[in-house]
């Protein structure tokens, strides 16, 4: 997918061109979602939005008064607070020998509670957007996204019992942040609006295509997708535009 996305950057920027005009500029926004498990959704699970950073630069090539694409690359904070519940999920359970502490036996049981934490995540992040225009000042955005983890904060904590007898409750730290996926991968939509000559303001919706846990995280069944709305306001400055437009 990486190879498909580079493949289809390579071609837009060949079509410098065919470009009436080219700009670039700062980018600085924000995002706010959450990672949803789409295809199961726990009952009683809940979240808390924290709006994150989207900050970066972007190239915009304008092709005519109707259709634009543009390529961005930014630092991107992904951030939510979330608690769901763990019921019948597989854990191990260690015990200590009363006369020799030095082994530890493992029993394989389950654990039911709930798990509170954050997702935490930090991206650098591009995007490839095709903006075609709706009324002079209006633009619908359609374009695909490539982002790495370069940082997660990730964590929760398990809060429960163990087994079927007991009633003692504990409080477990859950392994998440290092079962974070390295590379997510999506499609973000919206709509761009013309609000000066110079400064552009989009508000997009991403959808990632893979689940945020890597393939070796065992604890969920079911994936979990990135689904973040963003909201960014865009600097241009122009740096070409073609003879025929100036007479114009």
């Amino acid at each position: 997918m990486r190879q498909a996305f580079a493949i289809a950057l390579l071609f837009t920027l060949c079509q410098w061109a065919c470009a009436q005009s080219i700009s670039f500029g700062p980018k600085l926004g924000i995002t706010a979602g959450s990672p949803v498990p789409y295809s199961f959704i726990p009952p009683g699970a809940k979240g808390e939005i924290k709006p994150g950073r989207n900050i970066g630069m972007f190239i915009n090539f304008e092709m005519n008064d109707r259709y634009s694409v543009t390529y961005e690359i930014s630092s991107t904070r992904k951030h939510t607070g979330f608690e769901t519940p763990l019921d019948n999920v597989p854990y191990i359970d260690r015990m200590q020998h009363p006369t020799m502490p030095h082994i530890v036996f493992e029993i394989d049981t389950w654990f039911n509670g709930v798990a509170l934490g954050e997702f935490d995540n930090f991206f650098i992040e591009q995007a490839l957007t095709h903006h075609i225009g709706i009324t002079p000042k209006l633009n619908a955005s359609i374009g695909m996204y490539s982002a790495w983890l370069h940082k997660s904060n990730t964590y929760a904590i398990g809060i429960g019992t163990v087994g079927y007898a007991t009633e003692d409750t504990i409080t477990q730290e859950l392994d998440y942040s290092s079962k974070m996926r390295e590379w997510d991968y999506g499609l973000k939509a919206g709509i761009q609006y013309k609000a000066t000559k110079n400064i552009d303001c989009d508000l997009k919706i991403s959808y990632g295509f893979e689940s945020v846990f890597s393939d070796s995280f065992t604890l969920f069944n079911y994936p979990v997708h990135n689904t973040f709305i963003e909201l960014s306001l865009y600097y241009k400055f122009r740096v070409f535009r073609k003879i025929t437009n100036l007479k114009a």
